[in-house]
């Protein structure tokens, strides 16, 4: 339980730090903030993986073996 709440505090914190970024390169168009930019992007990619990854799974593949039914129906 508490893994799961560290997690999506982390991904908040991620897409906070992604909106940010965006707005700072909005306002001042440098290559050094377009690199920071890109390099968030990347990262919160990289580290929101585990939600993308476990939400497609059970968005598109709903429990679909029999001893998850089982377990799930008793």
């Amino acid at each position: 339980m508490l893994w799961q709440v560290i997690s999506w505090v982390t991904l908040t914190c991620d897409v906070a730090l992604l909106v940010l970024v965006i707005r700072l390169f909005r306002r001042k168009r440098t290559h050094t903030s377009a690199f920071l930019m890109w390099a968030s992007i990347s990262f919160v990619i990289g580290a929101s993986s585990w939600f993308t990854v476990g939400f497609s799974r059970g968005f598109l593949f709903r429990h679909t073996d029999a001893a998850t039914k089982a377990m799930l129906l008793r």
